[in-house]
C-alpha cells in the first residue's frame, strides 16, 4: 500500500502541511474553476494558471498508475475468485467419482 502526499508551506511556521492525492486533486478543481469564472489576465491569474497546470501534470500520473493498479486488483480477485471456483468443482467431482462404502 503507498499514499501519495503532497506538502505545502505553512505562511507563519514554515511547517510542512501534508495533504494527500484527493485534496490535491480538489484544489486542482478549484483553481480550474475559479480561473475559468475570472478571465482577468492578471499577473496573478497567469500565475494561478501555471501552478494549476503544473499540478495536473503531478497529479495526471498518479490518478492513472492508481487506476491501474485497481484494475490490477480487479482483476486478481477475479483470477482468484475463479481458480477458488474451479477448486470447488474439482472436490465436487472427486467426490462424486470416489468409491462409498
Amino acid at each position: 500500500m503507498h499514499e501519495d502526499v503532497f506538502a505545502l508551506r505553512s505562511g507563519t511556521s514554515y511547517a510542512s502541511i501534508a495533504f494527500d492525492l484527493d485534496d490535491a486533486l480538489f484544489l486542482e478543481d478549484v483553481l480550474r474553476k475559479e480561473f475559468k469564472g475570472n478571465q482577468q489576465p492578471t499577473e496573478q491569474w497567469k500565475c494561478v494558471q501555471e501552478f494549476e497546470g503544473y499540478l495536473e501534470t503531478l497529479t495526471d500520473p498518479m490518478v492513472e498508475q492508481d487506476k491501474l493498479a485497481k484494475e490490477l486488483d480487479a482483476t486478481a480477485f477475479k483470477d482468484s475468485t475463479r481458480e477458488a471456483q474451479e477448486e470447488m468443482r474439482r472436490e465436487k467431482d472427486n467426490e462424486a467419482l470416489a468409491p462409498k462404502n
